[in-house]
């Protein structure tokens, strides 16, 4: 008779089945859960009233965001070309005598991370009506917006522009974040060896984070946002410097 090959996989002895209930994962992802809470639990009153502080600002930075039409925030419409010229050109502008009110003379570091994190997103060559009663004297005593604006266009579900600057927008919540969690820090290096002073460094985050003008910048496309950042990183740097002194590895 000729040789048969048998497959080792028909081999293979029966096993009984595998029976799984959802109760016997509820011990391990108890556990999982355990292990993220539990610097939060074990953290002090002040530094859980931190995250509450970041989570509030993170809820109002989006509300802000949401809330403004696109470009009525401070020069907007320019901070958002500058970085459009830059994903489509790949190249630094260059300022036209002609070219009428631009942010191209702006330092070009904002507007590179920008491009960078943003360069596959929608875009069209959508501009909204100037509105001309925002141009009337004493403009800045009213509430009349400085474009008109479409709800077909601009509306929920966002696209196209609308789309674009809703998500560069977002980007200025992690600036605002990074500029609170760095006054933090700076009021900790400044605290009084007190009783209730390891409030202070909570207040100083809530102070920078609440204010209304902060929070408006924050959340736009705006240059600003950065320099916020990086302008509280620089002065955490030098508190440090006069506190502990100068060292080539500091410097």
């Amino acid at each position: 008779k000729p040789s048969m090959i048998t497959s080792p996989i028909l081999r293979m002895q029966p096993c009984a089945a595998v029976q799984w209930h959802p109760r016997s994962r509820i011990p391990e992802f108890a556990h999982t859960m355990s292990l993220i809470w539990q610097p939060l639990i074990q953290a002090s009153t002040p530094r859980r009233a931190m995250l509450a502080i970041m989570f509030l600002y993170a809820i109002l930075n989006t509300a802000y965001s949401i809330a403004f039409p696109i470009f009525e925030s401070w020069d907007e419409l320019h901070h958002y070309d500058y970085v459009r010229y830059l994903i489509e050109q790949r190249e630094l502008p260059v300022i036209d005598e002609d070219a009428g009110e631009t942010e191209y003379h702006q330092p070009p570091a904002y507007y590179l991370i920008t491009a960078l994190l943003t360069p596959y997103l929608p875009a069209d060559d959508y501009r909204p009506e100037v509105n001309d009663a925002f141009a009337q004297p004493y403009w800045y005593q009213h509430n009349k917006n400085r474009y008109i604006h479409l709800r077909s266009v601009e509306g929920w579900p966002w696209r196209g522009i609308a789309l674009n600057v809703h998500i560069m927008r977002l980007l200025g919540l992690l600036w605002g974040g990074a500029a609170m969690v760095l006054a933090y820090h700076l009021a900790d290096r400044l605290q009084p060896a007190e009783p209730g002073g390891d409030w202070m460094p909570v207040a100083a985050a809530a102070l920078t984070g609440f204010n209304p003008t902060f929070l408006y910048i924050m959340s736009s496309v705006n240059n600003e946002a950065m320099a916020t950042a990086i302008g509280a990183a620089l002065s955490l740097a030098l508190v440090d410097v006069a506190a502990r002194g100068l060292t080539p590895r500091r410097a």
